[in-house]
């Protein structure tokens, strides 16, 4: 398919073209690559600001509220510095995501703006950007979209319904871990249907970490395990380094200086060479130099954090902790640091570092929006489940979807799990979770875990007899009910072809009262 792809018929009656493209949403930059007849060119992006246009082929992920209008990527930078007493500035916006509530707000300036609003905005500049990239006033985009290996069903919702707002079509979400392994077999192989090989990928971004232990054979790519860090990456080196600057001038940067400091220190720190001895610093206070090996001894700790988690990928699927192929993916990954530390740590292993690792997860994520014959094996990467309560009172996690577990392909039925349950209670009470482990003595959550608010169903009919909506209910109106024994509850939870989780608790069928619910956590809480 040709960059401006085929042709489809407008809602007017007029032929609209139809493009491709894979969206890497990332925490700092945002990049999109095109299919263009099997080539998948990154787009350079045109935003306006004030009639002067702004184009970057990395569009920050980020807006500025100025004088009742919002600006995004470049021409919101533009116009925070230009306006630093006045405008207000929201980097890094896709962290948004990761705390993301039903009704979640975020104030600008002086007003509470919904989440969700702010991202689909910040994504229709992205999406009206591509059109003009491409000199066409309407299209048809139908994209990939890709996501940390570890997001949870909150986060894919909430991506997925940005995107869709915005006014794209979204093929399938992808695995950022998957996306940059489809992207490295391109990039060395070319042809990827003859490719057999397991490859770790390390993937480390502007905000996210993550790790994939990545089956490829023939065409087919099955993730056997991942594992994340949702609040770990080159951001936090960049922070890093801002808190050795303030050590080295003894001072610490204002609220006004602080967001073009850490673009400063982005700079430097994207500069480091092999033969680097110092970074030197541009402050107001003067220049200040910090050695590199004050660098690489602060950076170390977080880079062993990301070795710690390769290791546990590799010692759940193989055994042992030695890899064979290590890919580097996203700009954080650039850093001389982290190969070194990796070849320390795996001497014998291969390690790839792509001609394009700060856009290997778009690039991968068009290949796949141009390639149907891919097959991706998507999986789980956390597990499921909900707390409940033993007739002695001890906690535990019923597990509904394990970790590992396939999810749906594309067009496929979704999974389905359907646990009865008998009432001891008058109401029940759901607590649902997401955690990327299990407590190894005994059936309760570890690891990294993501906790929703609670579900409360009226299982005594007394409390909405017409099988209308019950009351407001709290904790405190749960008593025991022996009397509720005939009661037979039936849970539902489905699985769909993008990880969003939805359950539906019903009654036996006398009253057919049901209650459904998506599974992300609601505001307030």
């Amino acid at each position: 398919m040709t960059g401006k792809g085929r042709t489809g018929s407008a809602p007017c009656g007029r032929d609209m073209p139809t493009i491709r493209v894979g969206v890497d949403f990332g925490t700092t930059h945002t990049i999109v690559a095109l299919v263009d007849d099997g080539n998948h060119p990154v787009l350079t992006l045109p935003f306006d600001y004030d009639g002067e246009p702004l184009a970057s082929d990395q569009t920050p992920s980020c807006l500025t509220w100025f004088r009742d209008r919002f600006y995004y990527g470049p021409a919101a930078l533009r116009c925070f510095y230009d306006h630093l007493d006045e405008a207000v500035l929201a980097p890094s916006i896709k962290r948004l995501l990761r705390d993301w509530q039903v009704g979640a707000v975020l104030k600008v300036g002086a007003e509470d703006h919904p989440v969700l609003d702010l991202l689909a905005g910040f994504l229709s500049a992205v999406r009206n950007a591509v059109l003009a990239s491409l000199d066409l006033p309407e299209a048809v985009i139908e994209t990939v979209i890709a996501v940390p290996a570890n997001a949870s069903s909150s986060q894919r919702f909430v991506t997925l319904e940005a995107f869709r707002r915005a006014g794209f079509q979204v093929l399938r979400i992808l695995d950022e871990p998957v996306a940059s392994g489809i992207q490295f077999v391109h990039e060395r192989y070319k042809r990827w249907d003859r490719v057999q090989a397991d490859v770790i990928i390390y993937d480390l971004g502007g905000g996210t970490f993550d790790t994939t232990l990545l089956s490829i054979d023939h065409g087919r790519y099955d993730p056997l395990r991942s594992q994340g860090i949702s609040h770990l990456g080159g951001d936090d080196f960049d922070e890093m380094l801002l808190e050795l600057v303030e050590a080295r001038i003894g001072s610490s940067f204002s609220d006004r200086d602080r967001p073009r400091m850490r673009r400063v220190v982005r700079e430097v720190k994207e500069g480091i060479g092999p033969y680097t001895q110092k970074l030197l610093v541009e402050t107001p206070e003067g220049v200040a130099a910090v050695p590199i090996r004050a660098f690489h001894d602060a950076a170390r700790p977080l880079i062993q954090k990301t070795i710690d988690l390769v290791d546990r990928v590799l010692t759940e699927t193989k055994g042992r902790a030695e890899p064979d192929r290590i890919v580097l993916a996203g700009g954080g990954s650039l850093l001389a640091a982290i190969p070194k530390m990796l070849k320390e740590r795996y001497g014998r292993a291969r390690i790839h570092q792509g001609l394009y690792p700060l856009a290997s997860v778009a690039i991968g994520a068009a290949i796949q929006a141009g390639s149907p014959g891919l097959t991706i094996e998507d999986r789980l990467t956390t597990h499921f489940g909900v707390l409940r309560v033993r007739n002695q009172g001890e906690e535990y996690l019923d597990v509904i979807f394990e970790k590992g577990q396939k999810r749906p392909g594309p067009g496929q039925a979704a999974l389905v799990r359907r646990p009865p349950y008998d009432p001891r209670h008058n109401i029940g009470r759901f607590r649902y979770l997401e955690c990327d482990d299990l407590n190894p003595n005994g059936p309760l959550p570890a690891g990294e875990t993501v906790y929703w608010n609670e579900i409360l169903f009226p299982y005594d009919r007394a409390l909405n007899p017409a099988g209308r909506r019950a009351p407001d209910l709290g904790p405190a109106d749960i008593v025991p009910a022996d009397h509720l024994g005939h009661e037979r509850i039936q849970e539902e939870y489905v699985l769909d072809e993008y990880g969003i989780v939805t359950a539906r608790i019903s009654r036996s069928i006398q009253d057919q009262y049901a209650s459904c619910h998506n599974l992300f956590r609601r505001w307030p809480f």
